[in-house]
């Protein structure tokens, strides 16, 4: 993929380190009418801040579980357009705002993959996911304290979350692990009215950690196909006179009273089921793959800067920006 096309994956501010517990109503700086947390200055203006730390950043979470579950046909299809997610992100994340997910392989803590997701990647994430096979995401929580950190800001911590992909081939994926996000409270834009003027607030997340420990594949019956065949049942006692144990004798004999515990078993001749459609991180492939370029294209925006700013194309810029840096006349990040 040439240098330049790879410079739409990275669009927009460059993210600051949003590894600190707290964030500030700052972040909220970029939106249209976010630049000020107060509105302009005019007669009868009043600032209506709903309080949060009780319940409120928990509730919205929830809202976006309920935006992301949708299997009505008409928005599956819209969730395939990459507009769809742009005004989902922008509903539901600061613009400044970072998404970062640990993975496992195999459920064992041995090879971890961490992904940092930041605001203008999200989208195209989302999109991507949807494009592998997932037709809706739900969010589930356990053991979840709220805290109000200051008016600006909230943090939900949950000991265990579960974050279930529900594919189209039959297969539900969870990852499960502990969760904290940070909720910001921001403008919401055009929200005053007729005196007094009354400046609303929604709470959009500045920062999203989810730690999964683990990962589950769980598919359908009905995604397993075969000719399937009913089983005389089999009793306890039956079962168990397979296995003989060594103080007991076996006893074939059924009685009556056996009956109530009977199982059917369903055998399928010519079984077939799809394929897992996660790598062994519990994510698709083609959703890792993304965030890896995407990842790799973040750091290069200084070059692709640098190479517009000279008209030079990926190579020569690469090579003209590593000399300058050698003889100290440029600096990257002002380092």
């Amino acid at each position: 993929m040439p240098l330049m096309d790879l410079a739409l994956l990275s669009r927009g501010p460059s993210v600051a380190d949003s590894s600190r517990p707290t964030a500030s109503i700052k972040d909220c700086a970029s939106y249209p009418g976010g630049s000020q947390l107060q509105p302009p200055m005019v007669a009868q203006t009043q600032v209506v801040i709903s309080p949060s730390g009780f319940g409120q950043g928990h509730t919205r979470l929830l809202q976006l579980s309920n935006q992301l579950s949708s299997e009505d046909q008409e928005i599956v299809h819209q969730k395939h357009r990459l507009l769809f997610w742009d005004n989902l992100v922008k509903d539901y994340f600061t613009s400044s705002a970072v998404m970062k997910i640990t993975l496992w392989k195999d459920n064992q803590r041995v090879e971890a993959k961490p992904l940092e997701i930041i605001s203008t990647i999200l989208p195209r994430f989302f999109q991507v996911t949807t494009q592998a096979g997932v037709k809706s995401m739900t969010f589930s929580f356990e053991d979840t304290c709220e805290r109000l950190v200051d008016q600006a800001l909230t943090v939900v911590e949950c000991g265990t979350a579960l974050w279930t992909y529900n594919y189209t081939n039959g297969y539900i994926v969870t990852l499960r692990g502990p969760l904290v996000v940070h909720m910001l409270l921001c403008p919401i834009p055009g929200s005053s009215s007729t005196p007094p003027q009354r400046l609303q607030h929604s709470l959009k997340i500045g920062h999203f950690q989810f730690d999964a420990n683990t990962h589950e594949k769980f598919i359908f019956l009905n995604a397993i196909t075969g000719s399937r065949i009913i089983a005389p049942p089999m009793t306890p006692k039956a079962r168990n006179d397979h296995m003989p144990s060594p103080n007991s004798a076996p006893d074939s004999h059924r009685t009556k009273g056996d009956e109530k515990w009977e199982e059917h078993r369903v055998l399928i001749n010519n079984a077939s089921m799809p394929g897992a459609p996660v790598n062994l991180f519990g994510i698709p492939q083609m959703t890792m793959r993304s965030l890896e370029i995407a990842e790799g294209v973040t750091h290069m925006t200084e070059l692709m800067a640098f190479a517009r700013e000279n008209d030079q194309g990926p190579i020569e810029a690469l090579k003209q920006m590593a000399q300058r840096i050698r003889e100290g006349h440029y600096q990257v990040n002002g380092v």
